[in-house]
């Protein structure tokens, strides 16, 4: 028996599991080919350490684990399988079947997946399915006809990026419980398939907000393949939405579009006066992140009517402008909201915004207004004007 197993062994019988591990480690790199009885001896020490000790070490032994190979398929079964061993050490033992896509393993951990009680056991053993992959499909494409198991089938295959998946998700979008459903439609929405489209704007009708939500994510991502009119007719409406959240994440999606059209539909709702604040920063900010001249100019146009919140909101949203050949104009519009407000007591928490969105932008165009603002009233408009200058290459 070599030295390191022989040290593992001694550590072993003092209880002391994290040596153990650091020996495994050992042999296991200097004996990659060992006679079966050390290899046996070498991942029954293993297994001890996964049965008595605690998280952090068996949270080491689980990455050693699998260096055996398929000959620690049987005891790892045996352990996960059995209702009378502590409920951690079967959470890792799931974790570790994760590693071996073989078909005895798939088949324990589908037959887990529709008896186990416990929630925690079960999203464990749904890990490892998914983190088996391709072939554990089948396997869960069958497990959706079980009504028990169906849910955490459901969020194994949805973890599982791979065009197989896509078929037997496509079964679920209508079932009867909206998580199947949300989750279904989110994982679908990570692939290009002309069958999904139609199902996206089918979801963005559901009666649960959550799925509704997630459709309109996923339509964010397929306009070339469903075409802008369409995402626009689908989308446009759920900016009337009874649920603030899909209100917030339909005016996300067109800024995602960024089209005039898209534009022009944010714009008709931020002019609302009903339209709650919440969903005002949501349009503002879908706005910003268009960054085109259309955009702009609707930002241009309703900054003078924000609230004070909104209106810093704004300011800061075009000071983040990333398209270079925008900046002037960004820098351009602040400008004219200053001089146009600046004499009537302009709240110091719109000058502090402008003077960091000028800095950020850049422009030369704003060096006058900050230099200006050097000497206003406020000392925190003060400072933030004369960073926002050191931003420019001016002589001191």
């Amino acid at each position: 028996m070599s030295h390191s197993l022989t040290a593992a062994t001694q550590c072993a019988q003092a209880g002391k599991w994290s040596a153990v591990c650091q020996h495994l480690r050992q042999w296991l790199a200097i004996a990659p080919v060992s006679p079966p009885d050390e290899e046996r001896h070498a991942l029954d020490l293993a297994l001890l350490v996964l049965e008595w000790g605690d998280f952090q070490e068996r949270w080491e032994v689980a990455k050693v684990l699998p260096r055996f190979g398929t000959g620690a398929i049987a005891p790892l079964l045996a352990i996960l399988s059995n209702g009378e061993r502590e409920l951690e050490e079967r959470w890792f033992t799931g974790r570790i079947l994760g590693e071996f896509p073989e078909p005895q393993v798939i088949d324990t951990l589908i037959d887990l997946l529709q008896t186990c009680a416990d929630e925690e056991l079960c999203t464990v053993v749904a890990g490892a399915l998914a983190q088996i992959g391709q072939p554990a499909i089948a396997a869960l494409t069958h497990s959706l006809d079980q009504p028990t198991a169906r849910p955490i089938a459901v969020r194994s295959l949805a973890q599982i990026h791979h065009q197989a998946v896509i078929d037997p998700l496509l079964t679920v979008t209508q079932d009867a419980d909206p998580i199947i459903r949300k989750t279904a439609i989110e994982a679908l929405s990570g692939f290009q398939d002309t069958r999904i489209g139609p199902v996206l704007q089918q979801a963005v009708r559901d009666p649960v907000a959550a799925v509704r939500r997630e459709a309109l994510m996923g339509l964010g991502l397929r306009v070339t393949q469903i075409g802008e009119q369409a995402v626009l007719a689908t989308v446009c409406p759920c900016l009337e939405d009874w649920h603030l959240e899909v209100c917030q994440q339909a005016a996300l999606t067109l800024g995602r579009l960024g089209s005039p059209a898209a534009v022009a539909a944010i714009a008709r709702v931020l002019e609302r006066t009903t339209t709650p604040a919440p969903l005002q920063q949501d349009l503002i900010r879908a706005l910003g992140w268009t960054a085109t001249p259309e955009s702009l100019a609707v930002l241009q146009e309703l900054l003078p009517r924000l609230s004070i919140g909104l209106g810093v909101e704004a300011i800061h949203i075009v000071g983040r402008i990333e398209r270079e050949s925008l900046r002037p104009a960004g820098a351009t519009l602040l400008l004219n909201y200053y001089r146009q407000y600046h004499d009537r007591n302009l709240d110091y928490r719109l000058k502090q915004a402008l003077t960091q969105a000028w800095g950020q932008l850049g422009d030369p165009i704003a060096i006058d207004a900050l230099v200006q603002l050097m000497g206003d009233v406020d000392h925190r408009v003060r400072l933030h004007a004369i960073a926002a200058l050191k931003r420019f290459d001016l002589p001191a």
